[in-house]
């Protein structure tokens, strides 16, 4: 019958959203939990610290300072997201509960005091906060796991949960209906293990200036199963030009490092947080000897003298 009336404004009002911007955001897509179960046991928790934020500027609600009423839930599905007012919004998703209690014993999330329970696959009660539009809001989702069908994956392998928050605004009536989705992947730890030793503090002088005069310095990365690492390397004063930088107060010099995992192929010149693959020793110490080089020399010389310094933090993982 409405689509009968002859008002166009009124038909344009009833199906087009309106202009403006309108958003519910969580600050990440994805989330990882690596569990053992060999320690975990049959039920297990873990704690994920996550935050979230909603806009909503809309020209004929003006829905800025209105009542914000908020609600999260958990499904087997990817609910997706839904940044649009109108004056009939979408409905909110209809969480899928599957076998979610197959790996979730219970769900809470908690924020300022609030301590509110999650049913899997319902929305929880909702609950109001201070209004401040574009404000990002701390909170966290407290899961109560057990082994259940973690058990069926294959080391490494990971079971899909999706955590989906929702602002829902009123005036008079529900005027829009925000939310979106952040997967948090289940992950069983493969129990591949890795271990960096023999690192030293290396010294340079302006006679270290060229590749031929370089600094090495020889170490060792333990994979339990001998096999392959990934090596990446950051200095603390490495945010200038992408290049390691030693620091005297405000006065730089760049130092460069090349890497070998066999002292004979060397990659040159890595920059900070470079990939850089290698095999790893299954004996923790090397077998007393070393399996992995580093050869570090000055790009230049210092303005004036002095001391220069930079930390290097050498991050390993199995692959």
């Amino acid at each position: 019958m409405l689509l009968s009336r002859p008002s166009l404004a009124f038909i344009f009002l009833l199906f087009t959203s309106q202009p403006g911007f309108s958003a519910f955001y969580l600050d990440r897509e994805i989330e990882y939990i690596d569990v053992d179960l060999d320690e975990v046991g049959n039920r297990f928790t873990r704690t994920i610290t996550f935050s979230f934020m909603s806009v909503c500027n809309v020209d004929l609600f003006n829905c800025l300072g209105r009542e914000h009423s908020y609600q999260f839930g958990l499904s087997l599905n990817n609910e997706g997201e839904n940044n649009t007012v109108s004056l009939f919004p979408p409905p909110a998703p209809v969480l899928d509960h599957g076998e979610l209690n197959s790996y979730v014993a219970s769900a809470r999330y908690t924020n300022r005091g609030a301590d509110i329970p999650i049913v899997a696959g319902s929305w929880s009660e909702t609950f109001e906060l201070n209004e401040q539009q574009g404000v990002w809001y701390e909170a966290s989702l407290n899961l109560n796991l057990k082994e259940g069908r973690l058990k069926n994956l294959a080391p490494g392998e990971y079971q899909s949960i999706y955590l989906v928050g929702r602002d829902i605004g009123f005036v008079g009536g529900e005027i829009y209906n925000l939310w979106e989705t952040m997967e948090i992947r289940i992950r069983r730890a493969d129990n591949r293990k890795v271990k960096i030793s023999k690192l030293k503090d290396v010294d340079l002088t302006e006679y270290n200036n060229s590749q031929s005069r370089a600094e090495e310095m020889p170490f060792c990365i333990h994979v339990t199963d001998g096999d392959q690492y990934v090596l990446r390397a950051n200095g603390s004063n490495d945010d200038f030009k992408n290049k390691f930088n030693l620091i005297n107060g405000s006065e730089r010099v760049v130092y460069k490092m090349d890497f070998s995992p066999d002292n004979s192929g060397w990659q040159a010149d890595i920059r900070p947080g470079d990939s850089l693959y290698g095999t790893g020793s299954a004996m923790e110490n090397c077998g007393n000897a070393f399996n992995a080089w580093l050869r570090i020399y000055l790009d230049g010389a210092p303005a004036n003298s002095g001391t220069y310094s930079d930390t290097v933090t050498l991050t390993v993982s199995a692959v």
